[in-house]
């Protein structure tokens, strides 16, 4: 309850943070036209017929949560942020739990958090063999005559069926040590079974500890490395319209089902439910989805010989998800739904590869915060890119690793799928024909979060092998000239006093080795611990930096949508109707709550057209509408020029120049004999 009652606190900090992160972007006509989609599909409308989205439609992800926001807040500029901070909250918390191993602890702390046994094993070197058997009477204040054993802490059995285990218990780094390694605990436990019974009720108390600790250092790398963006085009990308950005959810949560329902049944029919729900709304989920986890559970399948195992079912479901979110559109249109154009994808030349590579390059530092754009102030760009670096670097290192993991066939199933998806995601920009520019950096979105995840997980283990609280890992075994064998020690009677079996020049050199053993861990655990400290001194610092630069930075507040003086301008003349470029059409809707409707139009043979783009074709309906005015962006003419508006309606009213807008306004309705192609 504790622990779910801090996340939620620290949820609702980010919210608060990230909305007013948020509120630095100004919106656009893409977040608009979103807007005014959501609001038409829970209004009577739940196929958005008459609508033609853009080639990603969002229709069951974003769209859905733009209208579940509206309820609160209408539509307006501040539902678009808002919106925006529960997405980007959502990744940071949805990446902070899938980076936290499941049932994580240290193998040392879980060692202590096992249940201990009443009896002790000691290690003896030079024993022939193993002989240490459980007695029926183990634990009794009055064992009787019968020889008992000690079992080596809450592995005994363990400890006595493999003589590795018992040497690296010898040596417990951990400082967790048993009544096996140290033998005035043996003596005491052995005289009263109460001593043994409450250390090792401290040891697992002690493990509960540690493991719960351990657990959540992963989701802190992750919330590290996610935690504060870049001030400028990081915000835009992350903190402005659906920017593909939220199409991490869906993902995260195919992600959380494939590592922590691992063993449920139900998991790949859930796993091609979300993804196909995803991809549905973005095709992106289709190529950093589904595809990464059918090559690679279908290549753990193959080696492993299992066709019928986990890895099968779920490149089963990968492919079914396809299926499915294809058939979910088709049906939608078929019923007379909205149309969405199918993304234009081909091969880019070969020669363009290196140039957009660089690109790319650029695009990932603008992810990550390593990019300054230098539109902040100076102290902010370079204190937060100083804390950005090392998180790049470690998903570098990251991907690095597990494709070499992936080559020899080791690498872990979530870390394979995560590493491809990032590859498949930065590739496909590299060879495609889509745009590339800084402002193109939404369309390797998800790459963030997933590189998060990936480069979290690896920290954990590194840190956790080097840390004073762990067992040593398997590659740096306990130094000994010899592994230990397990002997009982008979218990002298009471009564009878009989003799032990063991002799005492035994028991000395075993004790002088197992000293030295535990002397060469301490020293181990000390070269060890260095590179651990300084992993987490360096976590602690950049999480430090970045809360000064939440807490203490308040990004200037920009203007709530695009062309809000043109759009002032209308509002105070009356103009309730009229046509525009897309970058001042939509938004302007959205930013005066429908008080000036702008339509958007295009320039095609030298006069204004309907925009086949974000717009229903109601919109160009003059039984329905009055348009009165064109407003353009002189910048664009894509989007119409002055000589476009001439050539069709003649000379305006008036004609009035605001920054870099030209409004027309004429005395009579726009849109009679208006082609909408659409």
């Amino acid at each position: 309850m504790l622990t779910a009652t801090a996340c939620l606190l620290f949820g609702v900090v980010l919210l608060l943070g990230y909305l007013r992160m948020a509120r630095a972007v100004t919106v656009n006509s893409d977040g608009a036209s979103n807007a005014l989609q959501a609001w038409d599909l829970f209004h009577g409308n739940p196929l958005l017929r008459g609508w033609t989205l853009s080639d990603v439609s969002f229709y069951p992800t974003e769209l859905v949560q733009y209208g579940l926001v509206q309820l609160v807040t209408g539509v307006s500029p501040e539902q678009i942020h808002v919106a925006a901070a529960i997405t980007w909250t959502l990744v940071v918390l949805l990446a902070a739990w899938l980076a936290r191993p499941s049932g994580a602890a240290p193998s040392g702390a879980a060692a202590g958090s096992a249940p201990a046994t009443s009896t002790v094993a000691v290690p003896l070197a030079g024993a022939a063999g193993t002989t240490a058997a459980p007695d029926p009477h183990a634990g009794a204040p009055d064992a009787g005559p019968h020889a008992s054993t000690i079992a080596a802490g809450p592995d005994a059995g363990t400890a006595a069926a493999d003589p590795a285990h018992a040497s690296a218990a010898v040596g417990d780094p951990a400082g967790t040590r048993t009544a096996a390694s140290d033998p005035a605990r043996a003596s005491s436990a052995a005289g009263d079974p109460a001593v043994a019974d409450r250390d090792s009720g401290e040891e697992a108390s002690r493990g509960r500890t540690l493991g719960a600790a351990w657990g959540w250092l992963a989701a802190v790398i992750a919330v590290a490395i996610l935690f504060v963006p870049m001030p400028g085009l990081a915000y835009q990308t992350l903190l402005s319209s659906p920017n593909h950005t939220g199409s991490a959810v869906p993902l995260l949560i195919a992600w959380l089902l494939v590592e922590r329902a691992r063993h449920r049944a139900w998991m790949p029919y859930a796993v091609a439910v979300v993804l196909a729900w995803g991809a549905a709304g973005d095709p992106l989920i289709t190529f950093v989805g589904a595809a990464p986890l059918v090559a690679m559970t279908l290549l753990r399948a193959l080696r492993r010989r299992e066709l019928r195992g986990v890895d099968a079912r779920l490149a089963l479901a990968g492919v079914a998800s396809i299926v499915l979110s294809h058939a979910a559109l088709w049906l939608i249109e078929r019923l007379g739904g909205f149309h969405a154009p199918r993304p234009p994808i081909q091969l880019s030349p070969v020669s363009e590869w290196p140039a957009r590579a660089g690109t790319v390059a650029r695009m990932v530092g603008v992810l990550f915060g390593t990019y300054r754009p230098g539109v902040q102030a100076p102290w902010v760009e370079v204190m937060l890119q100083a804390v950005h670096i090392p998180g790049v670097l470690l998903a570098i290192l990251a991907l690095s690793l597990t494709a070499i993991g992936l080559l020899r066939g080791t690498a872990d199933r979530l870390d394979a799928v995560l590493a491809v998806a990032i590859v498949c995601d930065l590739g496909a920009e590299i060879v495609s024909t889509l745009p590339i520019d800084l402002l193109a950096t939404r369309e390797i979105a998800p790459v963030l979060p997933m590189s998060a995840v990936l480069a979290a997980r690896l920290a954990d283990r590194w840190l956790l092998q080097r840390s004073p609280h762990a067992a040593r890992p398997a590659s740096h075994p306990t130094p000994q000239a010899e592994p230990p064998t397990i002997a009982a020690i008979p218990l002298a009677d009471g009564a009878g006093g009989q003799e032990r079996h063991v002799a005492t020049d035994r028991r000395d050199v075993s004790a002088r080795r197992r000293r030295r053993g535990a002397g060469a861990d301490r020293r181990g655990a000390a070269v060890h611990r260095v590179p651990a400290r300084a992993g987490l001194g360096l976590l602690a610092v950049v999480l430090a930096v970045q809360v000064v630069a939440l807490v203490g930075y308040a990004p200037p507040r920009a203007d709530p949508i695009e062309g809000q003086a043109a759009a002032d301008w209308l509002q105070r003349q009356g103009l309730r109707y009229g046509l525009g470029s897309y970058w001042v059409s939509n938004n302007i809707t959205v930013g005066t709550s429908r008080a000036v409707t702008v339509v958007p139009v295009l320039s095609g043979n030298g006069k204004l057209t309907g925009m086949c783009w974000q717009t229903h074709i109601d919109m160009y309906d003059p039984s329905a509408h009055d348009a009165r005015f064109v407003l353009l962006e002189t910048e664009r003419p894509m989007y119409g020029t002055p000589r476009d508006v001439l050539a069709q309606y003649g000379q305006p009213l008036r004609r009035v120049d605001i920054d870099r807008y030209a409004i027309f306004v004429y005395d009579r309705n726009l849109l009679d004999g208006f082609s909408a192609a659409c």
